[in-house]
């Protein structure tokens, strides 16, 4: 789309952009053009956090910032996309040095299960000091590796000699964030007692520095073959309160919204994805991560959990990793997890590669026009293209495209011609730098009655006439005699072009001579009368 179109919260950008009578609306920030280059630099009393923490690290690319702190078990303290904060940060707490368990907020990992260690968690994993690196600095990507102490501490003979190990890296023009996860037994015996890697992200539920009951949430999808709470699809794993627990807020989605109550529950949920949505401002943190089937689960098979306490201005969503056995020494397990950050007011109803669906893909098609709506968040600075295919998967149209930020809310109202053979509709996602991110969503569609999208008009057997768009120019294949003509016309009508013959040929028609856009080709002969719409680069 034009770069040139303001688009402002509570402002609507409206165009006609190719003549297909797209509207887009975008909203909740501004989108100008920016390098979106990755850095990463330490910092001393990053964001007034304090002297105590030593030294943070920051990365950052224009759209997301993420904190490190090393001093505090290597925690992260920071994710935002732009100004919107997702990660508590506890105020009495910052810049405090623990020398036992306290309240300091962030994302860290912890062992699983629970029951296998006596609570709080174990010192050298949790709170004390991170070793931190700069393992890669270069303009589309940085790196950091964080690795524990060794867990040595009285207490803790279950998890005594586990160590943990983080590597974190960030992305040119995009809030992807990437966090592999490694627990390794550094000790010299076997443990034998199954844990797994749990990781724990403090979620702010503050609004004018206040609880805030109403628009704090988290989604994620339900197993639809659970047995978890006779066939809810989750479990009640501490306390009773079941306000906050939305089962259904939208087909197949659980939602728990944040009330200041005391409770916690577990899912074995299968989609791979939990969504923490602040649905005031508007913004999501997303977590996707992949489910081992077969796998053993701690907390009667959970996946995901969410925590939340009538003390704490937070939410805890939490991903559990499958269960291993046994870990003899220097074995080891990992967890991967892909971060992202996108505009939403929620629900959030799917989760993918390109980014999070609120309402999905509809389309109400008359003939070979199709009316299109939706709305989403993206994951990528890029573009996204209304693609038409065919049953094989091939695609056939490029019916229109449209420029996306993660810091801006995608809601999509379009107008588009289906061409013949369409079997669906897909939106693609595209990096600034043309490289395919993944189908934001997609839409079966009816294919138009006639092929190559005639408008009914008739056409002798074994007269074909052939079409196609080449690199620079239309090519038109005529393979009868008589005499005949081209009419190159816009939408409304108006005659581009005229081209004329009487025998079989070839014309090659420069697109410097069409207007970019859609137009139609009429080619009439005595015997002949066709009419085609061509999307013209």
């Amino acid at each position: 789309m034009a770069g040139d179109r303001v688009r402002r919260r509570g402002v609507v950008a409206m165009s006609y952009a190719r003549n297909c009578f797209t509207e887009i609306l975008i909203f909740a920030g501004l989108l100008v053009a920016a390098p979106y280059d990755v850095s990463v630099e330490k910092v001393s009393n990053y964001d007034s956090w304090g002297t105590g923490w030593d030294s943070e690290y920051v990365m950052q690319n224009a759209i997301v910032t993420l904190a490190v702190v090393p001093k505090i078990g290597g925690r992260i303290m920071q994710f935002n996309l732009s100004t919107f904060i997702s990660l508590y940060v506890d105020s009495t707490n910052k810049g405090v040095v623990p020398t036992s368990d306290i309240l300091l907020g962030g994302y860290r990992t912890m062992v699983s299960p629970q029951s296998s260690f006596p609570w709080p968690p174990s010192p050298f994993l949790d709170w004390k000091p991170y070793s931190c690196t700069i393992t890669t600095n270069t303009p589309d990507s940085c790196g950091l590796f964080l690795q524990s102490q060794i867990e040595t501490t009285s207490g803790y003979s279950t998890l005594d000699g586990l160590q943990y190990k983080r590597t974190i890296t960030i992305y040119k023009a995009s809030s992807h964030v990437q966090v592999l996860t490694t627990l390794v037994n550094k000790g010299t015996s076997a443990i034998d007692t199954p844990h797994g890697i749990w990781d724990d992200a403090e979620c702010t539920c503050i609004t004018n520095n206040l609880p805030d009951t109403t628009n704090m949430w988290v989604y994620f999808p339900l197993n639809p073959g659970s047995a978890m709470g006779k066939g809810r699809g989750y479990a009640q794993l501490q306390d009773a309160d079941t306000t906050q627990w939305k089962r259904n807020i939208a087909p197949g989605i659980m939602g728990v919204q944040y009330k200041k109550k005391a409770g916690k529950i577990g899912a074995d949920s299968k989609g791979g994805w939990i969504c923490y949505v602040n649905r005031l401002d508007g913004h999501a943190y997303v977590k996707r991560f992949t489910y081992v089937q077969g796998q053993t689960y701690p907390d009667s098979g959970s996946s995901v959990e969410v925590y939340t306490d009538p003390t704490d201005p937070f939410l805890e969503d939490e991903v559990m990793g499958p269960l291993v056995p046994k870990l003899e020494p220097n074995d080891s397990i990992q967890f991967s997890e892909d971060w992202f950050s996108a505009r939403t007011f929620g629900p959030v109803l799917a989760v993918g590669a390109a980014g999070l669906t609120t309402h999905s893909l509809t389309v109400k098609q008359s003939r070979d026009t199709a009316v299109v709506t939706g709305t989403y968040g993206v994951f990528d600075t890029g573009t996204v293209k209304s693609v038409f295919r065919n049953a094989a998967g091939a695609t056939l149209a490029v019916a229109d495209s449209y420029s996306v930020s993660p810091i801006d809310s995608f809601v999509l109202s379009d107008k588009l011609l289906v061409p013949a053979n369409a079997s669906s509709l897909q939106l693609a996602l595209y990096t600034t730098m043309g490289n395919f991110v993944g189908a934001l969503d997609s839409v079966p569609v009816t294919s138009t009655a006639v092929a190559g999208g005639r408008e009914g008009l008739p056409q002798n057997a074994g007269e074909t006439v052939t079409i196609s768009t080449m690199a620079h120019a239309l090519s038109i294949h005529i393979p009868f005699c008589g005499h005949y003509s081209i009419d190159l016309l816009r939408l409304d009508g108006k005659r581009i072009a005229r081209y004329s013959g009487a025998q079989p040929g070839d014309y090659m028609i420069p697109y410097a001579v069409i207007t970019s856009g859609v137009c139609v080709i009429r080619i009439k002969s005595p015997t002949f009368n066709e009419s085609r719409r061509l999307f013209i680069p």
